[in-house]
């Protein structure tokens, strides 16, 4: 009966179970059977009454000895638990044996009577490795006999198992960031025992403590839990459950980021402009997001999906704002410090021959980055003289880098010189004024061309600029029209006189006697209403003139031999002759047909005092005055005395740097800064026309144009 109990026993421990309480069945040597029992028939076969046992065994051993009792099971199962019950003496320990070898008290009992019962409860696996569980009795009390009425115990018991293997994280993938949504997948875990398998995945902040996110099949699970997570480093593991034990855990570090920020990516600019950077924003639900601006960072904006500004907090240029992505994408916009463009360097382009009615020049135009940023895409409108075209018209810079320099050459050609001529002749002489403003810089050999009268003789050309007035040399005439070559003429106002006396015209020539002026066979010398005279022939030079030398540019000459030219002969302060009409008027000269050696000298003092006298006339009749009080307000101040039809007057100011005008000005917005313009209207002789606005900037001079009542364009600077 005992035989068909075991095997029953064994052949449960396929599966869990307890086994109930069961008798030790042997005891290992170390103690002695005093009564001459055999250590078989010492163990009580049934579990009697503590103290009514009819067989007991006893045993005599040294302090800490004793004796070991045992139990053969197999090795195909593990024990989860161990209970153990006995009556006995005192002074005894009841330990248990683990499997890995070492033993564990399940209960102790002190100086008692000869029948005292006691219990305890172990947790853990006491198979050993021969399949037997080992239960001692160690006493406390040397060489004394100790009884033991009974002894039993009952063990939980499982099939011995082995885990699984950690699986392999597929996704994410390792130092991935997330936001809310995320595919978790792995690969299978492997199990000795054949076992099937389930999977645990969890997720923590710190990788010490886990927090359960599902159970799952293999391979894959969405998981929407990362949303609610905190922005930073996070960890997700999954690992195999066989039923009976879990495996080794697979883990990924990830980075869970709620808003994401797209590099900041400038925007195309104008030189003078301040350069755009805009940075995409993208993510979901509601968050606190902030943006690091960098240094030199002028200003920024954020706008939502609809184009609404957005509050923000600005502490040292890190911004700080609540950004609803759930409602779409938003953008951040900031400005970096402008492209500085330096002032053109003209000077003329000697590849090019300059007239007066069309100038060549090449320039130079600078560009700064002040900024901590390298820029791309900069385009600039190229600061044109006026009236003058420019090649090329629009300046682009594909890179300059932060704190560089770019240069660009550019060719300007066009008319800035100003012209305005006026004649005045009689019967004999004639003299042409052509009024020179130079607008642009300085030139050297500019060509003029003037028309002249058909029958104009003993003609002469001085130029007078400042103080200094000379006789040009390079002349020549044609079919009415006369040529010659300033040497240099400088910037600002000039003047130049072309004079000559009027030939007889003859016609009917009838004995050969009119020479080249005949036009027919036969002539009669026709007369003008006042005495005839013949073609005025050049002398030989006269003694030479006093030089005048200016001294802040080089004079007006012709065709100068080196880059200064000196002032050529002026005009002298006497003459032989004596004029006959009043200054500013047409000088005649008393010269007599054999006398023409004076001709030449007397014709050019009458040139040169005409030309003073109207130039003198002309140069005093508008004038320009600025007061700049010491609270920066500006009053420009127009004055003429002669008769204006319109004038338009214009000032040149920085950008966004005026305010507060009175009369309000047309403002047109230049590369250089902002033009005001006023039209003046019509101002009668002797009128005062004046302008105010608030300027704390340097200013340049301010321009007049303006139309008198004969159709003349005056012009006037200050």
């Amino acid at each position: 009966m005992k035989k068909i109990f075991l095997l029953f026993l064994l052949s449960s421990f396929a599966l869990a179970g307890s086994t109930g309480f069961l008798h030790p069945t042997e005891f290992y040597s170390g103690a002695q059977n005093r009564h001459g029992t055999t250590p078989a028939n010492a163990i009580d076969r049934s579990v009697g009454d503590c103290g009514t046992g009819s067989t007991f065994w006893s045993f005599v051993s040294q302090l800490g000895g004793g004796a070991e009792f045992y139990y053969q099971f197999n090795d195909s199962i593990r024990t989860t638990r161990i209970s153990i019950q006995s009556c006995s003496t005192g002074f005894k320990d009841f330990v248990a044996k683990k499997a890995d070898g070492n033993y564990e008290t399940v209960y102790s009992i002190g100086n008692t009577g000869p029948n005292t019962g006691a219990s305890g409860t172990l947790q853990g696996n006491f198979i050993q490795q021969d399949g037997r569980v080992v239960i001692g009795v160690l006493n406390r009390k040397a060489d004394v006999e100790h009884y033991l009425n009974d002894i039993a115990f009952e063990i939980d018991y499982e099939p011995l198992n082995s885990p699984p293997s950690a699986p392999q994280i597929l996704s994410p993938a390792q130092n991935q960031t997330l936001d809310e949504g995320v595919r978790i997948s792995w690969s299978a875990a492997q199990d000795p025992d054949n076992d099937t398998l389930s999977y645990f995945l969890q997720y923590s902040s710190d990788s010490l403590s886990w927090q359960n996110i599902t159970a799952a099949e293999c391979c894959e699970n969405e998981w929407n839990g990362a949303g609610g997570l905190e922005e930073g480093s996070a960890f997700v593991s999954v690992k195999a459950f066989d039923g009976r034990q879990y495996g080794e855990a697979a883990v990924v570090s990830v980075n869970i980021k709620h808003a994401y920020y797209t590099p900041p990516v400038q925007q195309d600019a104008l030189a003078g402009a301040d350069v755009e950077w805009r940075a995409g924003i993208s993510g979901s639900g509601t968050r606190n997001c902030a943006y690091a601006l960098p240094q030199d960072a002028l200003r920024a904006e954020i706008r939502d999906s609809a184009n609404s500004t957005i509050a923000f907090q600005n502490n040292s240029n890190t911004l700080a704002w609540e950004c609803n992505l759930a409602a779409g994408n938003q953008t951040l916009s900031y400005l970096t410090p402008a492209v500085v463009l330096n002032e053109t360097r003209w000077v003329q382009n000697h590849e090019e021959q300059s007239t007066s009615a069309r100038q060549f020049l090449s320039g130079t135009q600078e560009f700064a980055n002040p900024s901590l940023h390298d820029y791309g895409r900069i385009h600039a409108a190229t600061a044109c003289p006026q009236n003058l075209s420019c090649t090329p018209s629009e300046i682009e810079i594909p890179f300059l880098a932060a704190g560089g320099e770019f240069y660009a050459t550019v060719q300007a050609e066009g008319d800035g010189i100003y012209e305005s001529e006026s004649e005045e002749q009689n019967a004999h002489y004639y003299n042409k004024t052509i009024l020179v403003e130079n607008a642009l810089l300085a030139f050297y050999n500019v060509s003029f061309e003037t028309a002249i009268p058909q029958n104009l003789a003993g003609i002469i050309a001085i130029a007078t600029s400042g103080n200094a007035s000379l006789e040009i040399q390079s002349l020549n005439h044609s079919s009415g029209r006369v040529f010659f070559t300033l040497a240099f003429l400088p910037e600002g106002t000039a003047e130049i006189a072309v004079s000559g006396t009027l030939e007889t015209v003859q016609t009917n020539c009838t004995d050969g006697g009119c020479g080249e002026n005949c036009i027919g066979e036969n002539c009669t010398q026709q007369e003008t209403p006042e005495n005839t005279l013949p073609s005025v022939v050049p002398a030989a030079s006269p003694a030479p003139y006093a030089t005048i030398s200016p001294t802040a540019a080089p004079s007006l000459a012709a065709e100068p031999k080196r880059a200064h030219a000196d002032v050529g002969e002026s005009i002298p302060n006497s003459a032989s002759t004596t004029p006959s009409r009043k200054l500013g008027s047409i000088t005649a000269l008393a010269a007599a047909r054999n006398d023409f050696q004076y001709a030449l000298p007397a014709a050019m003092l009458a040139a040169s005092l005409a030309i003073a006298w109207h130039y003198k006339l002309l140069r005093k009749r508008i004038s320009i005055a600025r007061k700049t009080s010491e609270s920066g307000r500006v009053t420009l101040e127009v004055k003429s005395s002669l008769r204006l039809e319109s004038a338009r007057l214009a000032q040149m100011v920085p950008e966004n740097s005026a305010r507060a005008f009175s009369p309000i000005p047309k403002v047109r917005e230049t590369v250089t800064g902002d033009l005001l313009e006023w039209n003046l209207g019509e101002m009668r002789e002797n009128a005062i026309a004046s302008v105010q606005f608030e300027c704390h900037e340097k200013l340049k001079p301010a321009r007049l144009e303006a139309k008198t009542q004969d159709g003349k364009t005056v012009r006037a600077e200050g």
